[in-house]
């Protein structure tokens, strides 16, 4: 055997012993509760920490995410204790097509807008074939033009409606 395949069985062989050792390894009560009291300690001074200053950070940098606001009063706690500390990727909300739905349109809802949805529709049926965004627009278009004066208040009362 090659002084490489040595090294191989004694170190998985250590590796044995090391697992059989951890898996009956028993910390003393001791131990575990000066931990448990050492941990609710830095608990305690670090969330009257952050009572002090959400408030302050939050007004400073006009934060608008809480976990945003959590992240920079953790970063100056860590710095004031001088604990290394990797600065965390607080992603923002994934925007889907769903959330998009639900967000408000971004130009109001004029009268032709409401008249072009509902006489899309019926053209497209009418025709029978396939016509281009353009074709259909263009149609959608005459007939809001040639649209009788009552007609259209009736759309823009709809809208104001809708406001």
């Amino acid at each position: 055997m090659d002084s490489k395949g040595k090294y191989e069985t004694v170190h998985k062989a250590n590796v044995r012993y090391e697992k059989d050792v951890m898996k009956n390894y028993q910390p003393s009560q001791e131990f575990l509760e000066k931990k448990a009291e050492q941990a609710s300690e830095g608990m305690a001074e670090y969330f009257s920490f952050l009572k002090e200053n959400w408030t302050t950070v939050v007004m400073e940098h006009k934060v608008m995410e809480e976990k945003e606001a959590q992240e920079m009063v953790w970063q100056m706690w860590s710095k004031e204790k001088g604990l290394k500390t990797k600065k965390r990727n607080i992603s923002k909300p994934k925007i889907t097509a769903e959330t998009k739905m639900k967000a408000e349109p971004k130009t109001p809802v004029s009268a032709f807008l409401i008249f072009q949805k509902e006489i899309t529709e019926k053209l497209v049926e009418m025709a029978g074939v396939t016509l281009s965004n353009a074709e259909v627009l263009g149609m959608v278009t005459e007939r809001w033009k040639t649209l009788d004066q009552d007609l259209r208040m009736e759309y823009e009362k709809r809208v104001e409606g809708e406001v």
